[in-house]
């Protein structure tokens, strides 16, 4: 479940200008970007590792703009077994236990770092 973080309310703001105001903020600490084969969608990838990193989705509507910010493995490769591990019935616990344990470990601080950077921009706030 996306954790959604408020804005004002910017009808101009677009992902373009909000990538380049995490980057400046972030500088060479996480490698920031748009996925190529999903260009059309209003997201990009904040990435900590090819294991952890968050989908930012910029929602815009006629009174709000607001940040959606979810977990995403960035590295395709590693995506595999999840994908296989939902044909094979046996392998659920493990990738369950994996996954919350990765979840908590890797991703929230992550997510949580995000958000405070999102609250503390005055671009942004």
């Amino acid at each position: 479940m996306p954790k959604k973080v408020e804005l004002r309310h910017n009808p101009e703001l677009t992902i373009e200008q909000a990538m380049q105001i995490f980057r400046s903020h972030f500088g060479n600490k996480y490698k920031i970007y748009r996925r190529r084969v999903r260009r059309r969608f209003r997201f990009f990838m904040i990435e900590k590792s090819a294991w952890t990193g968050i989908r930012v989705t910029l929602v815009q509507t006629k009174d709000a703009t607001r940040f959606d910010l979810g977990s995403d493995m960035p590295s395709a490769p590693l995506q595999v077994p999840f994908i296989v591990s939902a044909f094979i019935p046996p392998l659920w616990p493990a990738f369950f236990v994996f996954g919350y344990i990765w979840n908590r470990r890797c991703v929230k601080p992550l997510l949580n770092e995000v958000q405070q950077v999102i609250q503390a921009l005055p671009e942004l706030a």
